[in-house]
């Protein structure tokens, strides 16, 4: 019987060691000042990390250190502060706020945008930069000055107005173009350039001079006009090609020459006169024609076709041919 007592008490013994060790361990499980990994608190609510140096609140994402204060998130790179609406840093040293896209600056006073290259001033319009010295606008392209006035660019060397379309001078004066190649002007309507000395067009392939009536050019020589085509010259009388060669007049119609005598036209093949009627050739010689198909002559009376020797010979009637050939017998 006693052994039956003691056997009981050794179970219920055991019985009450297992169950205090069972609740230890569930009071064991609650307890927050549980050190995990590397001796920061975790925090119940949402698994932040409690810094425990300062008491700051390190994420989770990135290691970035969330502020007591205002939820902002201090940067672990450089302490600069990440604001939580749109994750643009916020400087520490003037409250200016720097853009994650390019490194820009914010201004807080007007929304401008400091570069940090130069310290000129970015506009939030456009891109253009603010100058800094007088409010004029500095081109993000080339560093020329815009106008705040109208767009134009102020040429940074003498004050005049480059063109935003291709980068002509604009006259301060009137408007025109003013060359950067020689100080010459271009007209704003074509690109020609605009003589300074008495108002002739120049043109901008060779220098010679274009007329400012029909655009054709004016030879700087002698005052003929140059054919914009081939460099011929035109008459200015009846707008007939003088020949650069030797002073006879080039028909304007296919290159044939016209004769300053009687308005014949010379071929240029040999020599000899083109008829301006029907195109058969004048022998320079009698008068007859030469016909442009067979050499043949036409007579100047009838039109009738002149033989030469061995047509007339060929012609003669056979009886004839025989009596000759009979003869040299």
């Amino acid at each position: 019987m006693l052994k039956h007592i003691l056997v009981g008490l050794s179970v219920a013994l055991v019985v009450l060691c297992n169950t205090s060790t069972t609740a230890h361990f569930l009071e064991g499980k609650n307890d927050t000042t549980a050190e995990p990994i590397n001796g920061t608190t975790l925090a119940p609510i949402n698994g932040t990390t409690l810094s425990p140096i300062n008491g700051t609140t390190l994420s989770p994402i990135n290691g970035t250190t969330l502020s007591p204060i205002n939820g902002t998130t201090l940067s672990p790179i450089n302490g600069t502060t990440l604001s939580p609406i749109n994750g643009t840093t916020l400087s520490p040293i003037n409250g200016t706020t720097l853009s994650p896209i390019n490194g820009t600056t914010l201004s807080p006073i007007n929304g401008t945008t400091s570069s940090p290259i130069n310290g000129t001033t970015l506009s939030p319009i456009n891109g253009t930069t603010l100058s800094p010295i007088n409010g004029t606008t500095l081109s993000p392209i080339n560093g020329t000055t815009l106008s705040p006035i109208n767009g134009t660019t102020l040429s940074p060397i003498n004050g005049t107005t480059l063109s935003p379309i291709n980068g002509t001078t604009l006259s301060p004066i009137n408007g025109t173009t003013l060359s950067p190649i020689n100080g010459t002007t271009l007209s704003p309507i074509n690109g020609t350039t605009l003589s300074p000395i008495n108002g002739t067009t120049l043109s901008p392939i060779n220098g010679t001079t274009l007329s400012p009536i029909n655009g054709t050019t004016l030879s700087p020589i002698n005052g003929t006009t140059l054919s914009p085509i081939n460099g011929t010259t035109l008459s200015p009388i009846n707008g007939t090609t003088l020949s650069p060669i030797n002073g006879t007049t080039l028909s304007p119609i296919n290159g044939t020459t016209l004769s300053p005598i009687n308005g014949t036209t010379l071929s240029p093949i040999n020599g000899t006169t083109l008829a301006p009627i029907n195109g058969t050739t004048l022998s320079p010689i009698n008068g007859t024609t030469l016909s442009p198909i067979n050499g043949t002559t036409l007579s100047p009376i009838n039109g009738t076709t002149e033989a030469s020797n061995l047509t007339m010979i060929v012609s003669i009637p056979r009886y004839i041919q025989g009596v000759i050939v009979n003869l040299f017998r």
